[in-house]
């Protein structure tokens, strides 16, 4: 199958538990659907590594930190919110935050689309902060504009301590692919030489 030379879209956005037992061991709940994905923005924080030597730059690595940036959604569901970001409800249905939430970590997963391939991708340790309160009257005349009262999510997806695993993708023909979104993909060690 050729490379894809475009990528657009933003597709099948899920998230899913993360839990991690006293020695470590990382195991993930069934991935749930986020509807209303709008946009995605996610920048690599690198850490570069330097020995000098010889008066020059005798060794040099660079590895990848985080990934942190934003994704903007219609609106954020109430099973996200209470299953991430640790809101609550009381008796009456009612929807509340603390000053301090217990917030959980999850995989957060998500496909592109492409001129020949489908890609799917997981990030697997992730932590997301409260979205701005936003909105603005309706003129009207024009009716609603469901574009300006979007919701962003501020992500940050850090490498697994027990793993070191940060991010994974897979293309449609890919035998992963089909089941990406039914459970949370660990790469194979012995596919990684280790």
């Amino acid at each position: 199958m050729p490379e894809n030379k475009v990528r657009y879209g933003l597709k099948n956005v899920h998230y899913a538990l993360l839990t991690e037992d006293a020695n470590g061991l990382i195991t993930y709940g069934m991935p749930k659907r986020i509807p209303g994905a709008i946009s995605l923005s996610l920048s690599a924080s690198t850490a570069r590594k330097i020995l000098a030597a010889d008066d020059t730059d005798y060794w040099a690595a660079e590895s990848i930190a985080s990934y942190s940036g934003d994704v903007n959604f219609a609106l954020i569901p109430d099973e996200f919110r209470a299953d991430c970001l640790g809101e609550q409800a009381d008796g009456n249905g009612v929807k509340y935050e603390t000053s301090d939430p217990v917030t959980a970590r999850f995989a957060f997963l998500f496909e592109f689309d492409g001129d020949y391939y489908k890609t799917r991708h997981v990030l697997y340790n992730c932590t997301a902060s409260r979205p701005a309160i936003a909105g603005q009257t309706v003129n009207p005349d024009d009716g609603p504009d469901p574009s300006q009262s979007t919701e962003t999510l501020t992500l940050t997806a850090s490498a697994q301590n027990s793993t070191g695993y940060i991010k994974a993708r897979c293309k449609s023909g890919d035998s992963a692919y089909g089941n990406w979104f039914t459970s949370v993909y660990v790469p194979e060690v012995a596919a990684l030489g280790g």
